[in-house]
């Protein structure tokens, strides 16, 4: 197979018209080694992750405990040090990305591939937002713990002073309330599966591959079931009815919505957490 580079990425010549002869048993497997892999990968980055976000949790908490307690020095230092995590955390999803895309994208078409450039541009865009979205989310979910346990003392007799509460707080509210380990691998499977399906897309259109196949784990446990098999030329979305798992059973909502892949970043967060699907070149 004669080496080739296109947009300065190497592929090999023929390997489009290689991947859409692939039986539909060898996609499956195909795909099913993705989804073990990107498991693998998302257990390694999880670790790190809640890291990160428990110490983003705990700058937080000081803040809002300091300011609800009328104790505010320290807090321009503080929201310092969250600005330094929330660089270390973009720092994390954009590298680790990256190398998933880039190994991604090398498999789907059997080459090497460097993904500098537009893709990589979109890519640290949409990684900003996330973090943005992750520390918010952070925030607002310590800040709901801290003035429950604030509305409880106020009917204390007699009132525990600022002091007292801050080290209360402090105390019976740790940063693992906000960021614990399920759902740090939770974010960690759904960053490392859209990172993969974005980089073997982007593989793909490079290769001249012009049709997908969205391919899902038939385990019982997903949503998107209805949506395997199903194939649309690359440029566009794939077009589905929204299903939410009730019970252990994946029941529709009547909803259509459009994604480009699997962990697609602009669609809303129900229809990629935990999703574990992948895409394939399709004739």
């Amino acid at each position: 197979m004669v080496a080739a580079r296109v947009g300065g990425v190497a592929l090999a010549r023929d390997v489009s018209s290689w991947l859409v002869v692939l039986s539909a048993p060898t996609q499956a497997a195909q795909a099913t080694r993705f989804q073990n892999k990107a498991e693998t990968r998302a257990r390694s980055m999880a670790t790190r992750l809640r890291q990160i976000l428990a110490r983003i949790a705990a700058e937080e908490a000081a803040i809002i405990i300091r300011r609800e307690t009328g104790l505010a020095g320290m807090v321009a230092t503080q929201k310092a040090g969250i600005d330094d995590l929330t660089g270390e955390l973009l720092s994390l999803l954009v590298d680790f990305g990256l190398r998933q895309a880039a190994d991604a994208a090398g498999i789907a078409v059997g080459g090497r591939f460097d993904l500098r450039g537009s893709f990589e541009r979109r890519f640290i865009e949409a990684k900003r937002v996330q973090v943005q979205a992750l520390t918010e989310s952070t925030r607002q979910l310590m800040e709901q713990k801290i003035r429950s346990v604030l509305r409880t003392s106020l009917f204390e007799t007699p009132r525990p002073s600022p002091g007292e509460l801050a080290r209360r707080l402090q105390r019976e509210i740790p940063a693992s309330i906000a960021f614990n380990g399920a759902r740090a691998e939770r974010v960690a499977r759904t960053e490392t599966a859209a990172a993969m399906n974005a980089g073997a897309r982007h593989g793909m259109l490079v290769a001249g591959v012009v049709r997908q196949k969205w391919i899902a784990i038939q385990d019982g446990r997903g949503r998107h079931g209805h949506v395997d098999g199903m194939v649309v030329d690359i440029g566009k979305p794939f077009v589905f009815e929204r299903f939410r798992v009730e019970k252990g059973v994946p029941v529709g909502t009547g909803i259509f919505v459009e994604l480009l892949h699997p962990g697609d970043p602009t669609a809303e967060a129900e229809d990629i957490i935990n999703c574990r699907c992948t895409i394939v070149a399709a004739a």
